[in-house]
């Protein structure tokens, strides 16, 4: 019986949002695997309550070398919804942008053609949603919506600037919503 080859490699770098992508029900981990099944393996280096600032620094530790990204095809970086926080995970949003920036020029420096790094912006927050929970637990809300897409424009700009490929997830999604509301047309 022969070995079979190593497939190709879509390596996806977040937050919590990734590290919650592999969830059954409609994860977006989940849902590539299933896409690209035993056509890519989706690797999934997701970072519950990290930030850009973070991220940069964990990354050289997590590849160091081009060895270790010899076989992905597609690095994506999907970071944000914590640096837009009011909490201590805050990062100012030119420091944000800087942060991604260097993330992207260590990966291209690694042999990863910047056409191969994709930047997905953070996504709408449901400020009435998670206000209520915090309500409930008597926190302090730490997030907003006006924040959100301000650094989901600081992603698209650097995206732009660095000739990589993006989803602005805010504006989709926002844009999804509208269409949605009993007043839309």
């Amino acid at each position: 019986m022969s070995v079979l080859p190593s497939l190709p490699q879509m390596i996806c770098f977040g937050d919590s949002l990734t590290q919650r992508g592999w969830s059954y029900d409609g994860g977006w981990l989940a849902i590539l695997a299933d896409t690209f099944v035993r056509r890519v393996d989706i690797i999934g280096r997701g970072y519950s309550g990290y930030n850009t600032r973070m991220c940069r620094q964990i990354l050289p530790d997590l590849y160091p070398d081009r060895a270790s990204l010899a076989l992905c095809r597609m690095f994506i970086i999907f970071l944000g919804t914590n640096d837009a926080s009011n909490a201590e995970q805050h990062v100012p949003v030119d420091e944000y942008k800087e942060n991604l920036k260097t993330m992207v020029n260590y990966l291209n420096g690694l042999g990863i053609p910047k056409d191969h790094i994709m930047l997905i912006s953070l996504p709408p927050l449901d400020e009435a949603r998670w206000g209520s929970r915090h309500i409930a637990e008597g926190t302090p809300l730490d997030r907003e919506l006006k924040n959100c897409p301000v650094y989901a424009a600081a992603c698209e700009e650097v995206a732009v600037s660095q000739g990589l490929p993006y989803v602005n997830l805010f504006k989709a999604m926002f844009a999804q919503n509208v269409r949605h509301l009993p007043t839309a047309r």
